[in-house]
């Protein structure tokens, strides 16, 4: 509902691995229009028994994204990941606990994501898979970070 005052944001997470392998996606929005018609997000991908994945992705709407970077991760209950944008190299990152190496990061050397006033919000969206919901997201918190 408001955004964060600063276009550098840290958000840390935990989460609950869906059960089954029946697939579902989590992504962790930042850098947002108010109403996600531009974003870029980490996401947390579960799919049928071929594994799991994490990555960066621009979006277009709430569901609708293009991935940047991506890598095979295995993702477990309780894990606790924090996803970063630092302006100052205009890139995106997703650490696991309190690793200092990102598992995955993206720099927009092309300015895809627009930044500034009206670009500030951060959320969540999930797209469930046929029998299970995929990644849950619990216990976050976001700040604005100076880079």
């Amino acid at each position: 509902y408001a955004p964060v005052k600063t276009d550098a944001v840290r958000l840390t997470f935990n989460v609950v691995k869906g059960a089954g392998t029946a697939g579902g996606e989590a992504w962790i929005v930042l850098c947002s229009a108010y109403d996600m018609s531009t974003s870029a997000a980490i996401y947390l991908r579960q799919w049928f028994g071929s594994g799991d994945t994490v990555g960066i992705a621009t979006g277009s709407a709430p569901t609708t994204y293009v991935t940047r970077a991506s890598v095979s991760h295995s993702v477990a209950s309780l894990d606790n990941y924090t996803a970063e944008y630092n302006p100052s190299t205009n890139t995106f990152a997703l650490y696991l606990g309190t690793d200092t190496t990102p598992l995955v990061s993206w720099t927009d050397s092309t300015n895809v994501v627009p930044h500034g006033d009206g670009f500030k919000y951060i959320g969540f969206a999930f797209k469930s898979g046929l029998l299970a919901p995929g990644p849950e997201i619990s216990d976050w918190i976001a700040g604005d970070q100076i880079p």
